[in-house]
């Protein structure tokens, strides 16, 4: 029995060896180029059509992508600000020179507007904690890191005797106006 076991064992190793002698490994190599500037175009995703295989350029436009596809096949290049092409590669020995057109897109129109007169805090479509000058001065707490802690949306962290930090819920705007005496 052991016989017939060591036999059974030396024909799936070389069943396997086999098997790894047939699949063959094909490296692709090249360079993509910006086809107005002719300069490398840095981070290229460059995927073997059809499968998971895939690789970056450098920063340089190099790339070099090995895989066990035969040949022919065809390779899907595509980065932000360029056409996605795609090549067909029939020869893995001679170095691939790939040109990539650039494309503009245009996003939606952004309006900012701005108002120079100052709105009432009933108008404001968000929550406003307001502290003034004069609240600040008539507050009963002994430091001025005590009466942020009252507003709504701030939170204080004491993280040590003298360090205190602020945090707030959303944004913190300060406008500071007129002195304090």
């Amino acid at each position: 029995m052991s016989k017939s076991l060591r036999f059974t064992a030396a024909c799936l190793i070389t069943a396997l060896f086999s098997l790894q002698a047939l699949a063959q490994t094909v490296t692709v190599s090249g360079t993509v180029r910006n086809s107005t500037s002719k300069e490398g175009v840095p981070a290229v995703s460059i995927v073997i059509k059809g499968t998971s295989t895939g690789t970056y350029t450098d920063d340089k436009g190099a790339f070099s992508i090995s895989t066990s596809a035969k040949l022919p096949f065809i390779l899907v290049l595509s980065s932000v600000g360029f056409e996605s092409k795609e090549v067909e590669v029939g020869n893995a020995s001679t170095a691939l020179e790939i040109d990539l057109v650039s494309i503009s897109t245009l996003g939606q129109e952004v309006v900012v507007a701005a108002n120079r007169t100052p709105q009432r805090i009933i108008d404001a479509p968000v929550t406003i904690e307001r502290l003034s000058s004069s609240a600040l001065r008539n507050a009963a707490v002994p430091n001025y890191y005590e009466a942020l802690s009252n507003l709504k949306g701030v939170d204080m962290h004491t993280a040590s005797l003298t360090f205190r930090t602020v945090t707030t819920r959303g944004f913190l705007q300060a406008v500071i106006t007129g002195s304090i005496n």
